[in-house]
């Protein structure tokens, strides 16, 4: 709110309720009584389990919906026209500053993350060793993606099989082969880059005059995840 004794003129135009919550939930940790809740009278237990710090949290949310609060930077998922967009905009974009191997590494990274519906932790977790040939049906490969986030036990990271695509433009398994063939490997990941890096990269090509939104709102890295997401969504997933 901006002081520390807000009144009804006052709005959270400085912080999501999100942001609270992952404030709350770390200090949480620290506590040594941290699975109590928070008693005003005597003063004991988990201060962050308190009424009044999920009071709080609750009017965010309550101006949040009211667009009285901060506005989201919560990054919006793309469209299909707009990532084949983004394939098309990388390969120029790149292409024309010589960085080719640049070039070849974001597009495999994006059509792959577009087929798994990932996110880019886990794509630049990739193995190498664990993209292995489907004997069985030999036109797909299987992989088998280290889920980093909302995954507990091994068994809800099971082995998935990676389709080719009727378009070229967007296929992941002729991606791969060429980014094998021409940039390869290292040190046991199948990218060797860090997340950063491929936002980065990925960022460049949003900011280039090469590439078109369809419609405001921010786009990155986690829009190639929101995207596939609603796209299945509208077709009945």
């Amino acid at each position: 709110f901006g002081t520390a004794t807000p009144t009804v003129n006052d709005y959270p135009i400085y912080c999501r309720s999100d942001t609270l919550f992952y404030h709350k939930k770390a200090l949480s940790m620290f506590m040594p009584r941290q699975y109590m809740t928070w008693d005003d009278v005597t003063k004991i237990g988990n201060p962050t389990k308190s009424r009044a710090a999920n009071k709080v949290i609750e009017v965010v949310k309550k101006h949040e919906v009211q667009g009285t609060g901060k506005p989201s930077n919560a990054r919006r998922a793309v469209e299909w026209d707009e990532f084949k967009n983004v394939l098309a905009a990388t390969r120029e974009f790149y292409s024309s500053r010589h960085r080719e191997e640049v070039m070849i590494l974001l597009l495999t990274i994006l059509t792959i993350q577009w087929q798994f519906i990932g996110r880019i932790d886990d794509m630049m977790r990739l193995a190498t060793s664990t993209v292995l040939f489907n004997s069985d049906h030999p036109f797909t490969l299987y992989i088998k993606m280290c889920w980093s986030k909302n995954i507990r036990t091994e068994r809800d990271s099971p082995t998935q099989i990676l389709f080719a695509s009727m378009d070229p433009a967007v296929c992941p398994l002729l991606h791969l082969a060429v980014m094998m063939e021409a940039v390869g490997t290292a040190g046991g990941l199948m990218f060797g880059r860090t997340n950063k890096t491929a936002a980065n990269l990925l960022k460049q090509v949003y900011e280039s005059p090469l590439f078109t939104s369809q419609k405001p709102g921010k786009l990155g890295t986690h829009s190639i995840r929101k995207g596939p997401a609603t796209f299945a969504s509208r077709c009945g997933m």
